[in-house]
């Protein structure tokens, strides 16, 4: 069976479950946002030869299926929501006074569900669930190999979660800010401290009032770090500089190479990242 994706994470737990049984390829070209692809003929054909369309879900995409199967002509194509079923309680809602003018942004800044739910190892463990029950009703003779994937994968996101615990259980520090609104299911579930994110105007620098409000909770918080989603740019290392911020990086996850493993290894960069600024001090 043809199975697309939407995004890196999806992809990984996708590649992973299917193994040898279904072709797995990613539909959104790297770096692309949702919001923003352009649906080519090209990509319509090969949603037209697609038995599955697996997305994050929670907004992050805002596709259905109706407007897919339309576009497409693909009667038989089902759209899979990895989120699907999380309960309300493991949902983050971003504040909704905060509008974000950040390319990821998308309906979580108005008062939705923050869609990063991936950057927590036991929420990602839900999603496999959803698409190992996907591929087990498209493909009802592969289900054993399907369901056996899916545990080693389940098996390999809780060792993954185990070493974050051990990881990060020593931090001299846990305060830490962002400069894009992804990481709160990654704090609440390591108990690191969240206290701020930058919050970049149209011309994508922070307005006056909002370096003034990152200043005072910097001083409050007594945060060390400022982590960004990609290289610093000039005007996160100049922030950087004038609160007194190391800067390091933490990845979204959301482009990179799209290999089974891509998740795991992403998500076990960021603990490096983590452990290296919130200082962990070596094992005597």
């Amino acid at each position: 069976i043809r199975v697309l994706t939407s995004f890196l994470p999806v992809h990984s737990a996708a590649s992973a479950i299917a193994g040898s049984r279904a072709s797995v390829e990613n539909w959104i070209p790297q770096g692309i946002d949702p919001h923003d692809f352009q649906f080519s003929p090209a990509d319509l054909r090969r949603l037209r030869n697609a038995h599955l369309l697996i997305v994050g879900g929670l907004g992050l995409e805002g596709w259905s299926e109706d407007k897919l199967r339309r576009i497409s002509g693909n009667d038989r194509l089902r759209l899979v929501e990895a989120a699907a079923g999380l309960p309300d309680s493991a949902l983050i809602r971003s504040d909704a006074e905060h509008e974000h003018d950040h390319d990821h942004d998308h309906d979580h800044a108005h008062g939705g569900p923050n869609p990063h739910f991936w950057l927590d190892p036991l929420l990602m463990a839900h999603a496999v669930t959803n698409v190992m029950e996907a591929l087990c009703a498209a493909d009802p003779e592969g289900a054993a190999a399907y369901r056996a994937n899916a545990t080693a994968h389940v098996a390999a996101l809780e060792r993954l979660h185990a070493d974050f615990v051990e990881g990060l259980r020593h931090c001299k520090t846990t305060a830490f800010i962002t400069a894009h609104d992804a990481f709160p299911y990654l704090a609440r579930r390591y108990q690191l401290r969240l206290v701020g994110v930058v919050e970049s105007g149209a011309a994508g620098e922070p307005s006056a009032k909002a370096m003034a409000e990152l200043s005072q909770v910097v001083r409050r918080e007594q945060a060390r770090v400022l982590f960004t989603d990609g290289p610093p740019t000039r005007v996160a290392r100049r922030m950087a500089s004038d609160l007194g911020l190391k800067l390091g990086r933490l990845e979204t996850l959301e482009t990179g190479d799209l290999k089974p493993g891509a998740y795991e290894a992403g998500m076990r960069r960021n603990l490096a990242a983590l452990r290296a600024l919130l200082e962990v001090p070596a094992s005597p």
